[in-house]
């Protein structure tokens, strides 16, 4: 009843523009935009790809994923270590190894300023080694 009125030539048509757009949306869903100042870790298929800058990058749809994005420059946090508060700026400089640690930076300031120092310096001390582990440094 319905389908007697409609010819067989439109519902081709109709479908055929059907998978135009959906091939469409699929490419442009390849793009990934990195905003200004940041990076981003790129994996292939749940591994490693690449670290990326700013920018517009292509990669294959389904096949590449942006999976982190990380400010570049220094983060600056204030703590107070032995009733003193001081200003600590870290910086990542090596996202890879950042992402793939078990542990982010905050996590490293939390645990070291809970322990009791003689010494604002022992802490800067203790802190800057436990940055290196995980791919960050510490700006004086």
């Amino acid at each position: 009843m319905i389908f007697e009125s409609i010819s067989f030539n439109w519902l081709y048509i109709v479908a055929i523009i059907a998978i135009i757009i959906g091939i469409v949306l699929m490419v442009l869903s390849g793009f990934i935009y990195v905003k200004k100042g940041y990076t981003a870790i790129i994996e292939k298929l749940d591994v490693y790809h690449g670290t990326y800058k700013s920018g517009f990058h292509y990669f294959a749809p389904f096949v590449y994923r942006r999976v982190a994005m990380y400010k570049n420059g220094p983060n600056e946090i204030e703590l107070t270590i032995n009733k003193t508060i001081i200003r600590v700026k870290i910086e990542i400089i090596d996202f890879k190894q950042y992402h793939y640690s078990t542990k982010s930076y905050m996590d490293v300031v939390n645990t070291l300023k809970n322990n009791d120092y003689a010494e604002i310096t022992q802490f800067i001390s203790e802190l800057q080694n436990e940055l290196v582990n995980i791919g960050c440094s510490l700006i004086k």
